[in-house]
């Protein structure tokens, strides 16, 4: 009997997991979305330097949509549901990961002293920057939305504030970047009641 031993290994299962996405805007951007067209859905941000770039923008959860909703009731908008996926093959951006953040702080530093960018040093650039340079196609932060009601609950633990606390006024914003390619089950997007 021969035994054969052979370098080639079983293929290591992928890690795979889902998580519901609510994006707030128009009809047309909603439906330009769900056929995998980014154009008209992107924000700029061009008037509020502290976000992640050009993309688009969701929140983990109907209630922090339906309050981004409201700020835009000048305007006709829908609130879409979306699930993301992540997998082995998705690069994302978690800016909620301080090693993550150490890491990018060091090519920040990089940025600034050697970009010869116009833009140079300016934060929403310097994301988009990241997502080409490492192909990022998903990047999530916390952001402080400062004037949300903290229930009464929540506001008596704030009080200490030098300690690890819970508080209602933090949200998880998620930025979908040009690139998505698979990240986003466009196929399974749906439009929620804003109620």
């Amino acid at each position: 009997m021969e035994i054969t031993f052979t370098s080639k290994q079983p293929k290591k299962p992928t890690l795979e997991w889902c998580i519901p996405l609510f994006h707030v805007g128009t009809s047309k951007s909603i439906e330009e979305l769900k056929k995998g067209i980014f154009d008209s859905s992107i924000s700029n941000n061009s008037g509020n330097k502290n976000w992640l770039g050009k993309g688009i923008y969701f929140w983990d959860n109907k209630g922090n949509a339906r309050y981004w909703y409201n700020q835009k009731n000048s305007k006709p908008v829908k609130i879409a549901r979306v699930p993301l996926r992540l997998n082995d093959s998705v690069n994302y951006g978690d800016f909620t990961d301080c090693n993550q953040l150490i890491f990018f702080d060091k090519i920040w530093d990089s940025y600034k002293r050697h970009s010869n960018n116009k833009k140079k040093g300016k934060k929403e650039d310097f994301v988009d920057y990241l997502s080409e340079k490492f192909d990022i196609s998903v990047i999530r932060c916390t952001a402080v939305y400062p004037k949300i009601h903290v229930f009464e609950f929540i506001a008596e633990r704030m009080k200490e504030q030098s300690m690890p606390h819970i508080c209602g006024n933090v949200k998880v914003v998620y930025c979908i970047k040009k690139n998505f390619r698979n990240a986003l089950d466009v196929s399974n997007l749906s439009i929620v009641d804003a109620e």
